[in-house]
């Protein structure tokens, strides 16, 4: 299924600014494996257009569009703590814009070519969906980021932000700013402000935008170039950690509540964590970020906790943003 160039009509999370705090109550990677399975039928379903030769084969067909899109809204109402969420609304009537001419009969092909074309709208919003949510930090993973921090943000992080995330979306669509925003936990202060940010990167040649009523933005080649050599360069400096023996002692002990609470129950991984009270003083700040840093990498390897619980023990524990080689 092609879905370049798609942009879903008014997409953003500007209808949901006063909640948040909305979050997926499902499974990140089930909900993402829900929506294969969904884009799967779906396929299945869009092969038939061209093999309808009768209209009781396009009932039938009808029917099966029918069913599907009721269990997507469904689903998209129930993967949510707010059931009329703007996902499952938006999903709801997303439909081909046209233009009817009065009362003009249409004929039976022309019938079939809307219903499809209004049905591949539907997958492609859900397709979409996917997408945009696998980078909305504050929804599918709330529990793991700093949303406080996130909201504190400067405006040159804010930038870095739109820019990472643009990296991880890269394809050939465009994309809302302010659902990037709102997705990660960044309220806009003012009015239009991610017109003006996205302006910023734009005059800078790391975006291409289109200025509609909701701002999108794509990275081009020159902002791929930057995020990459970006990433690639970066040296960690632990000479920034200047928290007192109590504050890292506390900071421990909130990771150990947060990986309980999160079901990880294994002894080892505690153990590597309490372990980092001890060494605090004894180590210098250089060799103490290091052996966090390293102890993370091991974990990472050792596949025993996942990626975004271990960047949120890296950046607790740091003040630094985790980057795994």
């Amino acid at each position: 299924m092609n879905i370049e160039n798609l942009q879903i009509k008014d997409f953003s999370f500007n209808h949901i600014k006063q909640r948040k705090n909305m979050k997926l109550i499902t499974n990140w990677e089930d909900f993402s494996n829900k929506i294969d399975t969904f884009e799967t039928e779906a396929k299945s379903i869009l092969t038939m257009e061209n093999t309808i030769q009768t209209e009781q084969e396009f009932e039938n067909v009808k029917t099966d569009m029918k069913n599907w899109s009721d269990r997507c809204y469904d689903f998209l109402k129930s993967s949510f703590d707010i059931e009329k969420n703007e996902f499952a609304n938006s999903f709801r009537v997303a439909a081909t814009d046209r233009f009817n001419f009065g009362n003009q009969k249409k004929d039976f092909r022309q019938i079939k070519k809307e219903a499809f074309e209004d049905f591949n709208v539907k997958v492609n919003t859900l397709v979409y969906y996917n997408r945009i949510l696998s980078i909305s930090d504050a929804i599918i993973k709330p529990e793991i980021i700093e949303l406080v921090d996130r909201n504190s943000y400067t405006t040159e992080q804010t930038l870095e932000l739109i820019l990472d995330k643009l990296y991880d979306l890269y394809d050939n669509n465009y994309h809302s700013i302010s659902a990037v925003l709102e997705g990660n936990g960044i309220t806009q202060k003012r009015y239009d402000e991610d017109r003006e940010l996205i302006k910023i990167l734009e005059d800078q040649g790391y975006v291409s935008v289109i200025h509609a009523r909701d701002t999108s933005g794509q990275l081009t080649l020159r902002g791929k170039l930057y995020v990459e050599e970006k990433r690639k360069a970066h040296h960690e400096d632990y000479n920034d950690i200047n928290k007192s023996q109590e504050e890292i002692n506390e900071r421990v002990d909130e990771i150990i509540r947060r990986l309980t609470q999160l079901g990880y129950a294994q002894e080892i991984i505690f153990d590597e964590i309490e372990e980092l009270k001890e060494l605090y003083t004894t180590l210098n700040k250089k060799n103490w970020g290091q052996l966090v840093k390293g102890k993370i990498v091991d974990l990472a390897l050792s596949k025993l906790v996942e990626n975004d619980t271990l960047s949120y023990i890296y950046e607790k524990l740091t003040d630094h943003i985790l980057r795994l080689p």
